[in-house]
């Protein structure tokens, strides 16, 4: 976020205060107590329930990974409120009230490159001293064209003489325009992203970037070394219902939906939104006892929050609560599945779904879904870490994105997944969960409702992060570690573009030191 109030750069943006259009919800405080955390990296509560073989063949897309024994309760949040944003003009800089409206006099000639030169350095961090030496250089270019340049040239050029130096040597000389014409392209560079910001609420304090640098020029992420997918890369007309990532302003009528990819802290995301932050969830807890043959939608309250009475985490749930109409009720305020095709049919173009989730290493994630499994189901005690990983699956990520349950998978669809991610998603990265969680925070408009809301996430975050269950990996040159990392090839190549995509949309918000 750029600041408005440092003495370099507050004549730069000018802010607009946002509106709150949303609809009040009464949110529940509940106790916090009511959340139970579970013993590992931060997924699936005890299982109720064992694997039967056959889920062993393909355990990384088996559905009855997500059935209700596997999970806890969680609920959702309230709607969430629109931003009034809008194109903001560039403040005064020089003598020129408006950077937007220079007339396309000064865009034919060096004074338009000088004002641009401007614009940029007055953001820059540079000294009073720093600043005079600049502009003597450019007062002194100035002049040596304007002593070189014919009349007629001058003329059309439109210089007049500044105040210079009365001696300049031939080696100084080029030493300036060598160091102006770097200078020229910072300017040029800079002043696309600058000239994008728009305004920022006070409500939901975010530096918006509307079609920011890197969506609008794909700088960055096309650029990157073999991780971004070509220019071109298409995503399936269904997914038209998700908003892009940098389409703002929100709009009330979007839900957040939050991606579950097992074993990266999916239960502990649930356990924040719904005992910390008191909001409504669309999980799988709402339709699971005397709810799975309910005929109208409702919310229920459960111990640990209050659901929406619907079962996300099957697909016969999903379509359950399509009929019943889900999304268009506006009872969740936040959704949580496993299955992103086919929560896709929930939505619509007046109510569309916002993205996010929280990745996590696949070598980490498949290791620590081994272990888990060993605790509950004989079978997977049975086998060898390295068994498991030759019969269970693979990708799961890839496979998940691109609707790919069975059948091998290619360069096409990591890509597929890579323009998903990059289009579709906030990305939260587990290996910095107090920095992500910010972010969805600052996107969404949330809030904790009282300090003991506060702690409750703090609890969740650090007191009892330590008594997850860590788990060995095996050694860089062990034949396990180089058998995983052959199998699921494709989701730690999606994972390591998560990875820059997070870095990018850094742009999207306050800066922050904080890791975790």
């Amino acid at each position: 976020m750029i600041d408005s109030g440092t003495d370099n750069g507050s004549h730069l943006v000018k802010r607009k205060q946002a509106h709150d259009q949303g609809i009040d919800k009464t949110d529940s405080t509940l106790p916090l107590d009511a959340m139970e955390i579970d013993p590992d990296s931060c997924d699936f509560e005890p299982l109720t329930k064992s694997i039967n073989g056959a889920a062993l063949t393909d355990l990384s897309i088996h559905e009855e990974l997500f059935t209700p024994g596997y999970h806890t309760d969680d609920d959702s949040s309230a709607p969430l409120e629109i931003i009034d944003t809008k194109m903001i003009p560039v403040g005064e800089v020089s003598d020129y009230d408006d950077f937007s409206d220079a007339s396309s006099y000064y865009r034919d000639n060096l004074g338009f490159w000088r004002h641009k030169m401007l614009l940029l350095i007055s953001i820059l961090p540079l000294s009073s001293r720093q600043l005079h030496r600049i502009n003597e250089m450019m007062n002194t270019f100035s002049h040596h064209f304007y002593t070189t340049a014919s009349p007629n040239e001058k003329k059309r050029k439109g210089f007049s003489r500044m105040n210079i130096p009365k001696e300049l040597s031939e080696a100084s000389a080029v030493f300036i325009c060598i160091t102006l014409v770097m200078i020229l392209l910072f300017a040029f560079m800079g002043s696309h992203l600058i000239s994008n910001i728009v305004s920022v609420g006070p409500e939901r304090n975010i530096a918006v970037v509307s079609q920011s640098f890197f969506y609008k020029h794909n700088k960055i992420s096309r650029q990157g070394v073999g991780l971004a997918p070509p220019i071109g890369t298409s995503l399936p007309a269904k997914f038209s219902v998700f908003a892009d990532v940098d389409d703002f302003p929100l709009n009330y009528l979007d839900t957040p939906l939050y991606f579950h990819i097992p074993r990266s802290a999916g239960t502990s995301m649930k356990g924040i939104f719904s005992s910390c932050l008191g909001k409504v969830l669309a999980t799988e807890a709402g339709g699971l006892d005397d709810h799975r043959l309910d005929e109208r939608i409702q919310t229920v309250r459960k111990q640990n929050g209050i659901y929406v009475n619907v079962d996300l985490y099957t697909v016969e749930g999903i379509r359950k609560a399509k009929t019943l109409g889900l999304v268009q009720s506006n009872l969740a305020e936040v959704m949580f599945s496993p299955f992103i095709f086919e929560t896709a049919e929930l939505f619509d173009s007046n109510h569309r779904g916002r993205l996010f989730t929280v990745l996590r290493h696949p070598v980490e994630r498949v290791i620590s879904l081994y272990y888990f499994l060993r605790l509950y189901d004989t079978k997977v005690r049975d086998h060898s870490m390295e068994d498991f990983m030759r019969t269970s699956g693979n990708n799961w990520m890839v496979r998940t994105l691109t609707n790919t349950v069975e059948g091998p998978i290619d360069e096409s669809h990591l890509n597929m997944a890579k323009e998903f991610l990059r289009r579709k998603f906030l990305i939260g990265l587990l290996d910095n969960k107090t920095e992500s969680f910010r972010r969805f925070e600052e996107y969404f408009g949330l809030e904790a409702p009282s300090h003991l809301s506060e702690q409750c996430k703090n609890d969740i975050f650090y007191m009892n992060w330590h008594v997850k269950n860590p788990h060995p990996l095996p050694e860089p040159n062990d034949p396990v570690m180089s058998m995983i990392q052959n199998i699921q090839r494709y989701d730690i190549a999606l994972y390591e573009y998560g990875v820059q995509l997070f870095a990018e949309q850094g742009v999207m918000f306050a800066v922050s030191t904080d890791k975790a």
